[in-house]
Formats: C-alpha cells, sequence, structure tokens
C-alpha cells in the first residue's frame, strides 16, 4: 500500500533530523544508495537553516567562532522543526539550545542572553515594518498648541516597532564593542537596559536596527511611557529625562488623555 503525499512529507522531515532513514522516504538508488541521496538533503537542509541563524545571530558567532556557531546551529536545526517556507521568522529559542552545551555556558554564561538580544532585535526589525498604529497622535511639533491647563494629561506615544530590553549583562556596549572590535574592554558583568529601534541610516535611508543603552531612569521613563501613564503620572524625578529620551527619535507623538472621571459617565 502507498503513503499519502503527507506521509511522504512527514517521513522525509522525520529522515532530515536522522530520526528515519532514505528508504523509507522512497527515495530511489542509481550512482548514489538511498543512504547518500538524505545525506545530501540533511546536508543542504543543515547548511541552508545554519545560514539563516548566522544571519540572525552575528553577535553570538561574533563571540564563540565559527566552528562552534556551526554546531550551536546544528543543534537548533536538528531539534527544532521549520512550519514554514517563509525562514525569516525562524531562530526563535536558540537562547534554550545554547544552554543544552555546558562548556559553552561554563565559557561564557551571558551567551545565551546575548542570543535573546538579537533575537529581540531581529523581531523589532520585522515588526516596524509590518505595524501600522491605529492610535490617534499629534505630531510633537503641536505641543505649543496645547493648552496649559492640559499639560498634565499628555501622553507621549513611542513609535511602532520600538522595543524594550534589559540584561544583567552589558550587551549594548557588547554589540558596540564587537563592531570596534574592543571585546577585551568590556565589563560584561555590568547590567544594562534600552531601547531597539528601527532607523534610516544618512544617505542611503536604508532601515537598520539601532540599540541605544540608557541610564536606569531614563528607561523606567520609557516604560512609563509604554504603559500609556500620562506625565502626571510618571514619578517626577524621571521628566528630566524627557528631552534625552525624545532625541533618541523614539517617540512616534503625543495625545490628550481622557480624565478617569469622563471615563466612567
Amino acid at each position: 500500500m502507498s503513503n499519502s503525499l503527507a506521509e511522504v512529507q512527514q517521513e522525509f522531515t522525520r529522515a532530515l533530523k536522522y530520526e528515519s532513514d532514505g528508504e523509507r522516504c522512497g527515495i530511489v538508488s542509481d550512482h548514489f544508495s538511498d543512504t547518500q541521496r538524505i545525506q545530501i538533503y540533511r546536508n543542504n537542509f543543515i547548511i541552508s537553516l545554519s545560514e539563516v541563524m548566522s544571519a540572525t545571530y552575528p553577535m553570538v558567532e561574533a563571540l564563540v567562532g565559527e566552528e562552534c556557531f556551526t554546531q550551536l546551529a546544528r543543534q537548533y536545526v536538528l531539534s527544532t522543526p521549520l512550519h514554514s517556507a517563509d525562514v525569516s521568522e525562524y531562530g526563535e529559542g536558540f537562547s534554550e539550545t545554547i544552554q543544552l552545551f555546558p562548556s559553552v555556558v561554563e565559557a561564557a554564561p551571558y551567551l545565551s542572553e546575548v542570543a535573546r538580544f538579537e533575537w529581540c532585535c531581529d523581531q523589532t526589525f520585522r515588526s516596524a515594518q509590518c505595524e501600522l498604529t491605529l492610535k490617534t497622535i499629534q505630531p510633537l511639533t503641536e505641543l505649543v498648541h496645547v493648552a496649559p491647563e492640559q499639560h498634565h494629561s499628555l501622553m507621549l506615544h513611542l513609535k511602532d516597532g520600538v522595543s524594550l530590553f534589559d540584561s544583567p549583562y552589558a550587551l549594548y556596549s557588547l554589540q558596540q564593542a564587537i563592531l570596534d572590535n574592543k571585546i577585551e574592554q568590556v565589563d560584561i558583568q555590568q547590567s544594562e537596559a534600552g531601547v531597539i529601534t528601527l532607523s534610516n541610516t544618512p544617505h542611503t535611508n536604508d532601515e537598520q536596527i539601532v540599540c541605544h543603552s540608557l541610564t536606569n531612569e531614563a528607561y523606567q521613563l520609557v516604560i512609563a511611557i509604554n504603559d500609556g501613564n500620562s506625565l502626571s503620572e510618571v514619578e517626577p524625578h524621571l521628566l528630566p529625562h524627557l528631552d534625552s529620551i525624545i532625541s533618541l527619535g523614539i517617540v512616534a507623538g503625543f495625545s490628550v488623555s481622557v480624565p478617569k472621571e469622563k471615563k466612567d459617565e
């Protein structure tokens, strides 16, 4: 009895992960045996998805080297199914795969955090390209027209695709140090927090991910804004950091909040 197409596809997928063999997939032998043919498919499959992982996690690869990264990526590919022909979303959970390698974790205990940081960067890039805000907001240039009695009701809104990220490690500094080839100068044990956003490069206007490390108070202010608080609801000692936050270009605009008593009417 012949297998259905779905059964053949399932068996082939299992074979790519070394859970089945070429004979069970119905692969025909000629110059190459069914075992040799399925191994060729496996190699191409693993190499292709490993290249996707390399593009998504360049910091991890730079830190551990190509050979080690190849083994990490291989383990991830063999244990993580590809659910779609679109590989742009492939790579989630790589930080958990890294934890399966004790020697790597011992040598670089921060590596899983680096992977988590890079996945956040990747998702920020993709979300910023497809999101469209539905909020009714005004540009910051219109702030001068807001009546003084409404200032306490002002709400700032972050741009679509802005991600907040904090870590017990100095990942923002590490990212720049890798680019500058000065990794040894980073105190990795220093916690850092900041924002990840999409920005246009000068001259070419191409979009690229930009990561900004923030002071603790500036980061708490961004959290308050992101949570939908009006300026009157923000801790007063955080407000002096407004100018520095706005200068990063991550604020889309503002709205005037409706007092709670009016919302309840």
